[in-house]
């Protein structure tokens, strides 16, 4: 009932408003609660045609796409919306992540799953699971790991770590920077 009465509701707003984004991000949304991917991905198209420059409207159609056969696609979105803006835009959402780690092992694109872990990393660094899978995928993966180095020292002094994740953030930390000289 809630997801009826809601798209009533984006029906009568669109028109209002063709060229707004959030209407489109919005509409996509409730989609996806329905599990209508094909119909959400539609929707966010659209929203990124208005103004590809958003980098979560972006990085939400690569995550639509990631549960449809358009999986590399979004996972190239995903990484675009990563990397390529100045105001980057990433989910927190832990159940997300682990799906998009997921997707991306069995697409055997590591270097998503390096910026994946590394996000998840950023937001657990006591994790050691985190800083393991990190580790694993920075290893496989030909990703220029300049970004994850560059997050990693402009946070990691402002955290108190144990000395189990310290000695292990080191090692993550070292391997980047022989492996990017």
């Amino acid at each position: 009932l809630f997801a009826v009465q809601a798209d009533a509701v984006f029906q009568t707003a669109t028109p209002l408003s063709p060229t707004r984004q959030a209407i489109y991000l919005q509409r996509a949304n409730l989609k996806i609660l329905e599990k209508k991917y094909d119909e959400a991905a539609d929707l966010l198209e659209y929203a990124v045609s208005l103004n590809p420059n958003v980098p979560q409207v972006k990085f939400q159609l690569g995550l639509v796409l990631t549960y449809t056969p358009e999986r590399n696609k979004g996972l190239n979105l995903m990484v675009d919306a990563v990397t390529s803006f100045s105001d980057t835009y990433f989910t927190n959402d832990i159940a997300e992540l682990n799906h998009i780690a997921r997707v991306a092992l069995e697409e055997k694109r590591y270097e998503v799953a390096a910026i994946v872990f590394a996000n998840m990393t950023f937001l657990n660094f006591e994790s050691m699971d985190n800083w393991n899978n990190l580790f694993e995928a920075l290893k496989i993966s030909r990703y220029n790991k300049k970004y994850i180095l560059e997050y990693l020292n402009a946070n990691l002094h402002r955290k108190v770590l144990s000395p189990e994740a310290s000695q292990r953030a080191a090692e993550v930390l070292s391997f980047i920077e022989n492996d990017t000289r």
